[in-house]
């Protein structure tokens, strides 16, 4: 499972994965309840990923992921030992999952202070400035994008519930100069592209359809007012 998963994500065009030491199925690394499968079995996997890496493409990354900190029976003695094994296994980046500290992640550092290390230090607070990330030696963090859209949908909605179609127009208005804003977001799905290959590779009655019609949007680059 292991290679396979190697294998698939460097044919989708990923340049790196982590593979965590969970148990399976896996739970959020900020959520209560987590274990951890035993760490041989674990330096297995990470072999196992690393030998299907090598087999291909050298330059993808494996991160090996550990969430001793807050599983069953962990703790930072934990984090440590876990640490250790994965890196001497080969792994490409360390990544620790929920460290509850500045000194927490201080201490990872010192006793590796040569692996690239990535953190998501979203219960330490106050937060961690740019600042420090460098300073601590944090290569890699990241955020819930997913949240920050969650959110403004929520809100959107909640505005509708109260003000109706009202709320939708002022939106409207609103984006209709941000780089999504009307149809563009056609234009993220990659409709232009079609279009070029349609003009390349269709016969010329193909294009004619695109003149023959009436719409906002046109995948050619030609939009109406309405689209912009």
């Amino acid at each position: 499972n292991a290679r396979r998963t190697v294998q698939e994500m460097m044919r989708a065009g990923a340049a790196a994965l982590f593979i965590e030491d969970q148990v399976s199925p896996k739970r959020c690394g900020f959520v209560k309840g987590k274990e951890l499968i035993p760490v041989d079995e674990a330096v297995g996997k990470y072999r196992a990923c690393l030998d299907a890496r090598d087999e291909a493409d050298p330059d993808f990354m494996i991160i090996s992921r550990t969430d001793a900190r807050g599983a069953v029976g962990g703790g930072m003695d934990e984090v440590i030992r876990r640490a250790e094994a994965y890196l001497a296994a080969g792994v490409d980046v360390l990544y620790v999952e929920a460290l509850q500290t500045r000194e927490e992640i201080r201490a990872v550092r010192e006793a590796f202070p040569d692996c690239l290390l990535m953190c998501t230090p979203m219960a330490i607070a106050p937060p961690l400035t740019g600042e420090e990330m460098a300073e601590l030696g944090i290569s890699l963090s990241g955020f819930h994008i997913a949240r920050v859209g969650t959110i403004a949908m929520h809100d959107f909605l909640a505005r509708y519930m109260k003000e109706g179609e009202s709320a939708w127009h002022e939106f409207l208005a609103m984006s209709r100069d941000h780089p999504l804003g009307g149809f563009r977001i056609f234009d993220l799905a990659g409709f232009p592209e079609i279009a070029e290959q349609e003009r390349r590779y269709l016969p010329q009655r193909s294009a004619d359809r695109y003149d023959a019609s009436i719409g906002v949007y046109d995948p050619r680059g030609a939009r109406s007012a309405a689209a912009e």
